[in-house]
């Protein structure tokens, strides 16, 4: 089986992103996505960013059945071209696995006073439960707070105690991944890494940040350039953890070939 974690970045380079998820959707069974927008009505076209991500992932995901996870309200960013617009995280498996359950909660900062004046303190972790064969299956889609810098901090340790608490009640085995925002020198990485496997350190990974990040944040860049992760249960067996180079968003997508 295969899995595709990307910060989709809103869409901002959408022509890219969709010809990678297209040519990518025939071998993949799940992607795992987080900033994905989602608009109740849409007047116009925003230049900076895409409005309405996730039925543009559906229309490319036909046979896939997805669920989506909002994290925080959009609007000021969208005023004057749509409206209840929502970002968040999104997954998407092959429609021949069964749900069995679904959903999210806010790890850390779910309050309006984080939502409206540092959206930056929110963080959102989704989750779904799948059967395949005769095997379950769950996966745990994560985007961590996103303050500079990227290190720990009470408010992290706070997020990291909430994963490990749904992680000791989820049903083995699982796979998580996402945007972290950490370093991968931290205590919550480390702690995260304990239990599972963290593919991004087995595999040497050297970054996950795109060509795009390193160019606008190169300051910060040049410091740590690894924020997102795939974490499995030991008993997965991985077969392949690749990290492509491709300007697709401001990271880089994650894709994990592996079996139960």
């Amino acid at each position: 089986m295969k899995l595709v974690c990307l910060n989709a970045w809103e869409g901002k380079r959408f022509d890219a992103l969709a010809q990678f998820i297209s040519k990518m959707s025939q071998e993949t069974d799940f992607f795992c996505f987080q900033e994905v927008s989602r608009a109740g009505y849409i007047k116009q076209e925003n230049p900076h960013f895409r409005l309405n991500l996730l039925d543009d992932f559906s229309r490319l995901l036909p046979e896939f059945h997805f669920s989506f996870a909002p994290m925080l309200s959009a609007n000021n960013f969208a005023k004057g071209f749509a409206t209840n617009v929502s970002i968040g995280n999104a997954i998407f498996s092959k429609k021949k696995f069964e749900v069995i359950d679904e959903g999210n909660f806010y790890p850390f900062g779910f309050s309006y006073e984080f939502l409206e004046k540092d959206p930056h303190k929110v963080s959102m972790l989704q989750h779904m439960k799948l059967r395949i064969a005769d095997k379950m299956l769950t996966l745990v889609n994560v985007h961590g707070i996103a303050r500079w810098p990227k290190i720990d901090t009470p408010e992290r340790m706070e997020q990291l105690r909430s994963i490990e608490h749904f992680l000791l009640k989820a049903s083995a085995p699982v796979i998580l991944c996402g945007d972290l925002n950490l370093f991968s020198n931290t205590e919550s990485i480390k702690a995260l890494g304990k239990n599972m496997k963290n593919l991004t350190e087995e595999f040497s990974i050297l970054t996950t940040r795109s060509a795009i990040a390193r160019e606008q944040f190169s300051a910060q860049i040049d410091k740590d350039t690894i924020s997102d992760y795939v974490f499995m249960s030991p008993d997965i067996k991985v077969q392949s953890f690749i990290v492509p180079e491709m300007e697709i968003s401001d990271h880089l997508p994650l894709v994990a070939t592996f079996s139960l």
